[in-house]
């Protein structure tokens, strides 16, 4: 009698484990809003992507037998990409072909933001998720803005080559005014390390510098370089 429960128990334990393991029950349509973490407010002409998976129903093994507790060991994994964009309203709606997947990982893309940390959706039945929204909050990217201004008149022959984050500046004359706008993303840190190198020819000197800034999210972001020497 004792054998038996022992037995029992393990039998609804693996029963349990299955039902875990089953694929995941999607609604027939999926609705979507992506905003800005900051502002709130919604991200229009978003891309929106989803990486889709499940499992193929033939086997690339066999290691598989028949009567085996794990009748899917031995198959692979079939994954599928599925994108929209979002509308002036940052909404949008994607219809599933296939209702039945082991998860759904969502992601989005928007021009001057980061991008995000994937985040699978929530496991939810089909008739609960009918009508709900995900909403994928997106932050923006840093702006560094760099401002180089002469005090003393120069030579027309004078030049300053200024480089950030893939970003050039080339000016000329002997006397300069003028900015360059550059954008980094922060995926740790709470700030942004932004470096530059600066080639000065200025009245007939030659300086190179190589030196960094810090730049926060939504704040304002505005460093002088000097470029007199």
């Amino acid at each position: 009698m004792k054998k038996l429960i022992i037995k029992s128990i393990v039998f609804i334990m693996l029963l349990a484990s299955f039902a875990a393991c089953k694929k995941e029950v999607y609604p027939d349509e999926l609705h979507f809003l992506v905003i800005d973490s900051y502002t709130r407010k919604p991200i229009p002409n978003a891309t929106v992507q989803l990486l889709k998976v499940w499992q193929h129903p033939v086997k690339v093994g066999n290691n598989a037998k028949d009567g085996d507790w794990f009748p899917d060991y031995g198959r692979k994994h079939m994954q599928e990409m599925q994108e929209g964009k979002t509308d002036k309203n940052g909404k949008l709606s994607l219809t599933q072909d296939h209702k039945k997947y082991l998860y759904i990982i969502p992601g989005a893309m928007a021009e001057g933001y980061q991008l995000p940390d994937l985040d699978t959706l929530s496991k939810f039945s089909k008739k609960a998720a009918d009508g709900s929204v995900y909403t994928i909050e997106m932050r923006a990217k840093i702006k560094t803005t760099f401002v180089f201004k002469t005090n003393m008149t120069g030579y027309s022959s004078d030049s300053v080559v200024f480089s950030s984050c893939d970003s050039l500046k080339v000016m000329r004359g002997a006397y300069m005014d003028d900015k360059l706008e550059v954008y980094t993303s922060n995926s740790i840190d709470p700030c942004s390390k932004v470096w530059y190198t600066i080639n000065i020819y200025r009245r007939g000197k030659k300086v190179t510098k190589c030196h960094y800034v810090y730049s926060y999210p939504n704040a304002y972001n505005v460093f002088p370089i000097n470029i007199d020497i």
